[in-house]
């Protein structure tokens, strides 16, 4: 069978907002009342009863909705609900959301079997969390955009803009034949760096429960993940961490021996998304165990091209908890730290220093140095322009360490020192 083009809707570019506005404000949910469909709702793989839809705004301001949900076993023989807030909605537009409703022992098999009556609706507003569409950020509509048979969809964001776009989170909501709506699907990761007038592609999974059974998607939402750095205290000094997600970490702090890492997640728009730490390494036998509150969680643990680890997770719509992540070499400090600088910065060091590349292309390169977490940059601005001139040591320093003449640690040092004096300012 041949792929299906997915008939989308125009992008959805969701504005950063938090205003709240009244509760008499006019937002609902998309039902067969106001001119869609239903909510779509199944048993999803945990065995919880899934109920996606999409919140639409008619308002003139943000609104960042709370949305109660209710689940019904045939006869009122058992019911079950959840209410959620949601991120802000730009004024005339729309969300999707998606959210497992945990059911009484016993009435999942029944939802299954007989089928339970499911409503959303609006109950409230609260100040949500913001998600802003990259600028520049558009799926693309057209052939490329394609369904396959288990109802995953796959397709190119591009970029129209003219700065580079680290990375964005696509959602969209996925559609029977009868244009009912049966799941809310998202990225389990940002697609991206995007270059301007470049693309990047993505991929999104439906449940499979009912994957076979979407036809097309609409309502695709864009939104920019970011990256949070975080300096919780280990072993008397801070711990230079980034991470991108679709959540936000808040009270980070090490146990009294440096090994455990614990954050509280606070919830953030109602889909399944995910979570990506990046961290400084300090011995090559440091594995990772990850847990949210106290249940091993399935994590992938990997090593990027400048040797910082990388911990990526997967976290439920809504979740609110603890993550926990142990196997951090002990004892180590800043001093320990294994560094790795790719080898085409060596390259242009070494060009740099005879004068092939002018100080405006390499300064860019120890700029992307610091901005992977290789050098313990500090807060500051982005790459130096008119900045303090470059010390004439520097670029000896750069000559002898493209030569093998000098450690990666004495080269970072160096760099360091162009941070510290404002030659390098790091975005």
């Amino acid at each position: 069978m041949e792929p299906r083009i997915a008939l989308a809707a125009a992008a959805l570019l969701l504005a950063a907002a938090a205003a709240a506005p009244a509760a008499h404000a006019d937002v609902w949910v998309d039902s067969a009342e106001s001119g869609g469909s239903d909510p779509a709702g199944f048993v999803g793989r945990d065995g919880g009863y899934v109920v996606a839809g999409v919140v639409k705004s008619s308002e003139d301001r943000p609104a960042a909705p709370v949305v109660a949900v209710t689940v019904e076993g045939a006869g009122g023989t058992w019911s079950a609900s959840r209410t959620f807030g949601m991120a802000a909605i730009p004024a005339g537009g729309e969300l999707p959301f998606r959210v497992s409703v945990q059911l009484p022992a016993g009435a999942p098999a029944a939802a299954a079997a007989a089928g339970a009556e499911h409503r959303a609706r609006v109950v409230g507003f609260a100040a949500g969390v913001p998600l802003a569409a990259p600028a520049g950020a558009e799926v693309v509509y057209d052939r490329t955009l394609r369904v396959r048979e288990d109802g995953t969809v796959a397709g190119l964001v591009r970029n129209t803009g003219a700065e580079e776009i680290p990375g964005v989170i696509v959602a969209a909501v996925a559609h029977g034949r009868s244009h009912e709506v049966l799941d809310v699907v998202a990225t389990d990761g940002p697609a991206g760096p995007i270059p301007p007038g470049g693309h990047a592609p993505f991929e999104m999974r439906p449940d499979p429960s009912v994957g076979p059974d979407v036809w097309y998607y609409s309502c695709f939402a864009l939104g920019e993940p970011g990256i949070v750095v975080l300096r919780p205290m280990r072993n008397g000094e801070p711990f230079p961490m980034r991470y991108t997600s679709g959540v936000l970490l808040s009270y980070p702090a090490f146990d009294e021996a440096g090994e455990v890492l614990s954050m509280r997640v606070i919830p953030g728009w109602p889909l399944q998304t995910y979570v990506n730490l990046e961290f400084p390494r300090h011995s090559d036998g440091e594995a990772f165990e990850v847990m949210l509150d106290g249940e091993p969680a399935d994590a992938l643990q990997s090593r990027d091209d400048m040797g910082n680890w990388h911990v990526s997770l997967s976290i439920e719509d809504q979740y609110a908890g603890t993550l926990t992540i142990s196997g951090f070499a002990p004892g180590t400090t800043s001093a320990d730290r294994r560094i790795e600088v790719p080898a085409w910065i060596r390259d242009e060091a070494g060009q740099w220093s005879l004068g092939q590349v002018d100080d405006a292309r390499f300064l860019e390169n120890l700029a992307y140095l610091a901005g992977g977490g290789v050098i313990d940059a500090g807060p500051s601005g982005a790459a130096a322009e008119g900045g303090p001139a470059v010390p004439p040591w520097v670029r000896d320093s750069a000559a002898w360490w493209s030569q093998g003449l000098v450690s990666d640690e004495e080269f970072v040092d160096a760099v360091e020192h162009l941070v510290s004096i404002g030659a390098v300012r790091i975005a």
